[in-house]
């Protein structure tokens, strides 16, 4: 756990420090919901949704409900 909570802090780092864009891609849904503000839903190479990463999420979350 130590490791990924190293890499949130550099990644969080590089957010906050405004001058490069971060590109992460993750299938850890809460982990997504800490770093970013902004999600894009790819499923089999096509865009289901792009948006606010709360909306995405719910919505990503809900096809398993």
């Amino acid at each position: 756990m130590f490791f990924q909570e190293k890499c949130e802090k550099r990644i969080q780092h590089f957010i906050d420090d405004g001058h490069v864009t971060v590109l992460f891609v993750s299938h850890a849904m809460d982990q997504v919901e800490r770093i970013c503000q902004r999600a894009v839903w790819i499923e089999k190479g096509d865009l289901r949704m792009d948006g606010p990463v709360d909306e995405v999420c719910k919505a990503y979350r809900a096809q398993f409900a």
